[in-house]
């Protein structure tokens, strides 16, 4: 027999106060999120308090009590800071390699701290976004603290960070998703006279995901001295990409100038390409339609030069007699 409405909720909420098998408590879980009310919470918190009385064991990776903090949501009371803290404050080592493991319930709680309480949650931010246990996959929780103080527009610990994370001599740096996401918060936020500091420090980087990041970061200020090196020094055809996209969606005069005079400057047939690809996004602009139609022509003539050149080299290679063995100095 299915059921519906009222009875719906209430096997939900039943079999989460009850049921053993995550899956099933997953899945009621998933409705109750659908459908918020609060004659769920005391299962919801119940459940939470179960777990986590031997979270290692009942909860491993946390997933269940992330889940139920975020089926809370929308239900969620100023009594409930306390639980949150105590969340965002949990750590667990798994046997046998004691990794810890509650990343998840420590981003989902800062969230919801956030909701109720937006200066304590700062402060769990700044502590979160120095993680010493952050996931190396997952970048998490600092990925979320930074998001978080970034739309607090609290800028000092975001700086502070992006100054202070090791720059890259290797071709991924630390917790990259962290930095990048940090220099993206401080978009249009940081004073200008502050900038060329993380230019600095990022500028040389040879991790894509930070180098994004310090696209998205440069291109809310007036200086295009850096974007105007980069553009047509780099082989990062990805960020190139990106950065492109990016100018083309501000409509900045100066922004689409710096694409014009890559579109008529620019040598590389694959760049010209991905410039292509990016101003047909531009609409009617008429900068944007000038430098498409500069970069099509531009890449049309490129696109037999590099055969002639190979063929050139080719055919003086062959026009140079071959030495023999027994040939030497007189």
């Amino acid at each position: 027999m299915q059921l519906s409405g009222p009875a719906q909720i209430e096997l939900a909420i039943e079999l989460v106060a009850h049921e053993r098998d995550a899956r099933t408590v997953r899945a009621a879980l998933d409705l109750l999120r659908e459908r918020p009310t609060p004659d769920a919470r005391p299962a919801l918190l119940e459940r939470f308090a179960y777990l986590t009385a031997d979270g290692v064991r009942r909860d491993t990776g946390t997933y269940l009590r992330a889940a139920i903090l975020q089926t809370l949501r929308p239900i969620i009371r100023p009594e409930d800071v306390p639980l949150l803290e105590m969340a965002a404050s949990t750590y667990e080592f798994l046997p046998p390699t004691r990794s810890e493991e509650a990343a998840l319930l420590r981003s989902t709680a800062l969230v919801l701290l956030n909701e109720l309480d937006s200066r304590l949650a700062a402060f769990h931010a700044v502590r979160l976004l120095a993680d010493a246990y952050t996931s190396r996959l997952s970048g998490e929780p600092a990925l979320t603290a930074a998001r978080v103080l970034a739309a607090m527009e609290n800028t000092w610990p975001l700086y502070y960070y992006a100054l202070h994370q090791p720059n890259a001599a290797q071709p991924v740096e630390p917790r990259s998703e962290v930095t990048s996401e940090c220099l993206k918060g401080l978009a249009g936020l940081l004073p200008a006279s502050l900038v060329p500091t993380l230019i600095e420090k990022h500028g040389r980087s040879q991790d894509e995901v930070v180098l994004v990041g310090l696209m998205d970061l440069l291109v809310a200020y007036e200086d295009t001295g850096y974007l105007r090196e980069f553009m047509p020094a780099t082989d990062k055809y990805a960020v190139y990409q990106y950065l492109a996209t990016r100018l083309v969606a501000t409509h900045a005069p100066r922004w689409l100038q710096l694409l014009s005079d890559q579109a008529a400057q620019e040598t590389n047939h694959r760049k010209l390409g991905l410039l292509e690809d990016a101003l047909a996004l531009g609409g009617t602009n008429a900068m944007v339609t000038a430098a498409l139609t500069s970069a099509r022509q531009r890449r049309s003539r490129l696109a037999t030069a590099p055969l002639t050149s190979e063929a050139q080299q080719r055919s003086a290679r062959r026009s140079i007699p071959k030495r023999r063995p027994d040939d030497g100095a007189a």
